[in-house]
């Protein structure tokens, strides 16, 4: 199943590459909001064999919160 997500993530284009302020360095990121259950666990380690930064998102944050972690 990890296999699977993380190809498709790549396959898809959905963790674009976006270069890092100031550093050249780049990064690519996945959103996951979701709660916790196995596909969680199965996106976090997606995103783990291709290097892929992942950001929790939780019901619990405001729309402000978000808002500021989507910038």
């Amino acid at each position: 199943m990890v296999s699977d997500f993380s190809y498709g993530l790549l396959e898809l284009n959905l963790c674009p590459d976006i270069e890092g302020e100031g550093d050249g360095k780049m990064w690519k990121f996945l959103g996951i909001w979701a709660k916790n259950r196995m596909e969680w666990t199965v996106s976090l380690l997606s995103t783990m064999k291709y290097a892929i930064t992942a950001v929790g998102f939780f019901d619990a944050m405001s729309a402000e919160q978000v808002e500021f972690i989507f910038n």
